[in-house]
């Protein structure tokens, strides 16, 4: 049975890959076996079944097969010698499969020059590959597969035993860099040239650090282009976030489109098209990370001078431009809360959160008219007293104010109590609550 499960040895895709150097690349040493009697694919056991299919971004795991002279090799050991390039046709001596066969003999150097290996795959037999690789003189080896352990592996299997003409690129290292199903005979070899130097060309540009994106921006609009996610999701998902450059550039990704074309919303929307969705979240994410800094700052400027009053309309503005829902906004205001506590003297912090509670309730009580929303303050005050150790014996002065002053409704202290409660110092907090809790529970059940 194939194993699908990936290599974890293989080197990252990073701007210092060893990939794509541009250099001609030795053979390597194929793994020799006793030939064994050339069999037609008819008379060979049944296909092994691979548990699932690999994908771009798993590693190849090791597979023999034999060559059109009967030799074995294990195309991972291959591929830790360099990259490597298959190209899978329907049946060997065919006219499309000709065509597809005599554009990557044409090509060959081409592909050595970038640093990958070319071979063909299919289900014939030894003998047929033979005939097909000297008919055509074919510069490269032929995999025959009749048990379909590569070709099931990628998806390339079609009904009726059947190979599906399809194509695979591994990086040095035997990462799956693309796999391309039903692919055409004719522009299969340029497609893959593409790709490659594709990838070449976006490793290469690769910005190390801030002052370098604007030529790198420049360079793209100067060849009237722009980064092609569509064609590298893998590749650039890999490099930008696993290789540790998603927090340095995520704010200036737009640069890597036309002028006419740079909006965060543009990009946004372009990344989910192009199943990048986990970069676009993050983008978002950062996005909405650095203006709620900013407005932290703003809050705590307008109350420093005395400016409390203009905090709502204020809030609800930034709602609209930045279209957000009302439980975003009770997290601000805590922390703004919180950040005005005087800790000098231990024995008035009691007093001073309730005094500072009662002149924020106002504000608080216009961002809380939904459940949701006192949830998500409640559940911050909590976040808020398990970090703070100064103030984790006050939650329950602290809830009791905010349910005096209407900020916090019966049914949601209830909520957290019974099933609400995030983790954190929950048994303490729940102790804590109990007797306040209970008292609403009964207040509760005299009122039905």
């Amino acid at each position: 049975m194939v194993k699908a499960k990936a290599e974890k040895e293989a080197p990252v895709a990073t701007r210092s890959s060893s990939r794509l150097q541009g250099k001609t690349v030795e053979e390597p040493v194929a793994k020799k076996v006793k030939k064994a009697p050339v069999k037609d694919a008819e008379e060979e056991a049944p296909e092994e079944k691979p548990s699932k299919h690999l994908k771009i971004g798993d590693h190849i795991p090791s597979i023999e097969l034999e060559t059109e002279d009967g030799e074995t090799v294990d195309l991972l050991e291959v591929a830790k010698e360099s990259g490597v390039v298959v190209f899978f046709y329907p049946k060997a001596s065919t006219p499309g499969c000709t065509t597809q066969g005599c554009t990557y003999r044409d090509h060959h150097a081409s592909f050595a020059d970038l640093g990958y290996k070319v071979y063909g795959c299919s289900a014939d037999s030894v003998k047929s590959q033979l005939n097909f690789k000297t008919k055509q003189n074919f510069n490269y080896s032929l995999f025959s597969d009749p048990k379909f352990k590569l070709i099931g592996a990628i998806g390339a299997k079609a009904p009726g035993n059947k190979v599906t003409r399809s194509r695979l690129v591994l990086e040095k290292g035997g990462k799956i860099l693309d796999i391309q199903i039903k692919v055409s005979p004719k522009s299969d070899t340029a497609d893959a040239l593409e790709f490659i130097k594709g990838l070449d060309k976006l490793i290469a540009l690769l910005p190390e650090n801030e002052n370098e994106i604007e030529a790198y921006s420049s360079v793209l609009e100067e060849n009237e282009s722009k980064l092609d996610f569509k064609k590298y999701i893998e590749p650039f998902f890999e490099i930008f976030v696993f290789g540790g450059l998603m927090a340095q550039f995520y704010g200036r990704l737009i640069e890597f489109f036309p002028q006419s074309k740079r909006s965060d919303d543009a990009l946004y929307k372009h990344l989910d098209e192009c199943g990048l969705k986990e970069v676009s979240d993050y983008c978002k994410k950062q996005q909405k990370h650095e203006i709620k800094t900013q407005l932290a700052l703003e809050l705590n400027e307008m109350t420093l001078h005395g400016n409390i009053s203009k905090v709502t309309p204020f809030l609800k503005e930034k709602m609209k431009v930045y279209k957000w829902s009302e439980n975003e906004v009770p997290p601000l205001l805590w922390d703004n809360l919180v950040n005005q506590l005087d800790y000098s003297r231990l024995d008035q912090v009691e007093n001073g959160i309730i005094k500072l509670i009662n002149l924020w309730s106002p504000v608080l009580k216009s961002f809380c008219s939904m459940s949701k929303s006192e949830l998500t303050l409640l559940l911050k005050i909590q976040a808020c007293v398990y970090e703070n150790a100064k103030i984790l014996r006050y939650f329950k002065v602290i809830v009791e104010q905010l349910h005096k002053n209407g900020v916090l409704s019966d049914s949601c202290i209830l909520y957290w109590y019974e099933k609400g409660a995030a983790p954190q110092g929950k048994t303490v907090l729940l102790k804590q609550m109990e007797p306040f809790a209970t008292w609403l529970g009964e207040q509760e059940s005299d009122d039905e």
